[in-house]
């Protein structure tokens, strides 16, 4: 038998995992939330539970095991058994770090199938990271997948999205930053989608910087080729010959242009 990545003719499936049982109750995740806050706040510690499941009835349940507080990390009993139940997963606190599923947490659970909850920013505003893990795969997927009253990305209106801007743009040049403005004011009214005004800035930026450096290089030139009058009132060699020219090579013998012989 040879493995192969692809076979023609065949379309290439996407890995995916679903969650075919209940969602969890948004109840239960707050008060999970709070135990967490008040274990931080005693011993400044992070903490797990252990998720059961019940399908004949659909229901499920937090239950801590017995635990030692440790700071970053914390070392806990295996789950308890539980008569009609399952051990579908875990949830377990970062402290006052952010959520997310860190390297121990990936290796405490690659073999662990099932839901796994990551609370952090429980000393202020808690953070939620979620994911379904199976057969050693990983999936993030968004609170709402897994907790039963947390509305998806998809549910958000569209009028709240569009009351948020970008923030007006500064330090361009007058010209460039008069048109800017003209262009951010029709966007802030709702007169020019946030695309196509984040493509006409970027348009009136190329512009401004094609300026700015087309203003660099005649002012450099202009500092290499500077007349001036020397004592005697003469316009100095310099006006014919940038200081640049290798003096080597300026014609000394031929008189200059307008320049008076003293004769």
């Amino acid at each position: 038998v040879i493995s192969v990545d692809s076979v023609a003719g065949l379309a290439t499936l996407r890995q995916e995992i679903n969650l075919t049982a209940q969602k969890l109750p948004l109840d239960l995740i707050r008060k999970v939330t709070a135990w967490f806050k008040v274990v931080y706040q005693k011993y400044q510690s992070e903490a797990v539970g252990y998720l059961y499941y019940q399908a004949a009835m659909g229901e499920g349940q937090f239950v801590p095991p017995t635990q030692t507080a440790t700071g970053a990390s914390a070392k806990y009993e295996e789950a308890p058994r539980l008569e009609g139940w399952q051990v579908v997963g875990t949830i377990h606190s970062h402290g006052s770090m952010s959520a997310f599923h860190s390297g121990v947490d990936d290796r405490d659970e690659e073999f662990f199938d099932g839901v796994h909850v990551t609370i952090g920013r429980v000393d202020s505003v808690p953070e939620y990271s979620c994911s379904i893990v199976v057969q050693g795969k990983r999936e993030i997927v968004d609170p709402s997948v897994l907790v039963d009253g947390m509305a998806p990305a998809e549910e958000i209106p569209s009028t709240w999205l569009a009351t948020v801007k970008e923030q007006a743009p500064r330090g361009l040049e007058l010209l460039f930053q008069v048109k800017a403005d003209k262009l951010y004011a029709a966007y802030y009214e709702g007169k020019l989608s946030e695309s196509r005004y984040k493509t006409d800035l970027r348009q009136l930026e190329l512009e401004e910087a094609a300026e700015r450096k087309a203003k660099a290089e005649r002012k450099a030139l202009a500092e290499n080729h500077v007349p001036f009058l020397n004592k005697g009132g003469m316009r100095d060699v310099d006006e014919v010959y940038p200081r640049s020219f290798p003096l080597e090579n300026r014609d000394w013998g031929k008189k200059k242009k307008g320049v008076h012989s003293g004769k």
